[in-house]
């Protein structure tokens, strides 16, 4: 009896042994697992203990991690690759382009009846157009570079958006566009101004393409961020998807780039903050977020700095 009870113990502190020294493994995967994450490391996952099953699920992880590094790096290259495309198309298109437009001004100055200065208005506006999805190609490739740097300085994002409104009056009341600004006296920001200020521009000249009836532009703030809020009545609710808004190259009609919302949703991550839009009933609405990165209550923040993106 005594005999069977020592070899049972035996067997007990053997299993013990075994499963204590299975548990390190586990956590010495763990361990390697975070180390490549975090990227300390890129060597394989390797164990010290013979066992068919960890050996199994060794091989498996770093199968599967060799798979999404081979991956990732297809993606980056198609990236890369699709960035210059983007980039070559826009430089061969802006050449013949300012050529065109060359002549539409030397043309305008000529001796021309009535009708033909119509249809060189008619010209120009579709050569001005095009001009501006051209110059929207060139900026998305120069947004795909992950190395362009951010100025940061403090302004009054309440009197950039009223700027970019005046600029944009004439486009929106082309369109007849109601505008109603909403705004505090001063909302002072912490962020790069043109970056800003391209977001804004972006914001407006997609109301202004697809916008009905009005826009509501509401700009407020809270000790840590800043909202923009756009909203705006849509014609066809249903040919909009809300979804798919901020894809690239996607459109509700069938001309423009689709680059627009794109753009806005590169910079803002840039900046540190978040997009959304949704759809509700025939009303639509985006909504900017950027850290306000202003020191004190008051916005006391001064000078600027330059971080690398």
């Amino acid at each position: 009896m005594v005999g069977i009870i020592a070899v049972l113990a035996l067997l007990l502190v053997g299993l013990a042994g075994y499963l204590v020294a299975v548990l390190r493994q586990v956590e010495a995967i763990t361990a390697q697992l975070g180390r490549r994450r975090e990227g300390i490391t890129h060597a394989p996952v390797a164990l010290d203990l013979v066992s068919p099953s960890l050996n199994r699920l060794a091989a498996l992880v770093n199968e599967t991690i060799a798979d999404a590094e081979d991956a990732a790096l297809a993606a980056r290259r198609h990236e890369a690759g699709f960035r210059e495309l983007i980039a070559e198309i826009s430089h061969d298109l802006r050449t013949p382009l300012t050529a065109i437009r060359g002549y539409q001004r030397l043309l305008a100055a000529t001796d021309l009846d009535a009708e033909q200065r119509a249809q060189l208005a008619v010209a120009a506006r579709h050569a001005n157009e095009l001009a501006e999805q051209v110059d929207g190609l060139f900026e998305y490739a120069y947004l795909l570079d992950s190395h362009t740097q951010t100025t940061r300085g403090l302004f009054d994002l309440g009197a950039l958006v009223g700027e970019c409104l005046v600029a944009a009056l004439e486009s929106l009341e082309s369109r007849g566009l109601r505008v109603d600004y909403r705004h505090k006296e001063q909302i002072l920001i912490e962020s790069d101004r043109q970056k800003v200020t391209r977001i804004v521009e972006n914001l407006v000249r997609n109301a202004a393409q697809y916008a009905v009836g009005h826009l509501t532009v509401s700009v407020d703030a809270d000790d840590h961020v800043v909202r923009l809020i756009m909203t705006n009545d849509v014609a066809d609710p249903s040919r909009l998807e809300v979804t798919r808004v901020f894809e690239r190259f996607y459109s509700e009609r069938d001309f423009g780039t689709g680059l627009g919302l794109t753009i806005v949703s590169l910079l803002t991550r840039k900046l540190g903050g978040s997009v959304g839009a949704d759809l509700d009933g025939g009303e639509f609405r985006v909504c900017v977020t950027l850290p306000r990165r202003v020191s004190g209550e008051t916005g006391d923040a001064t000078g600027s700095r330059t971080d690398e993106r």
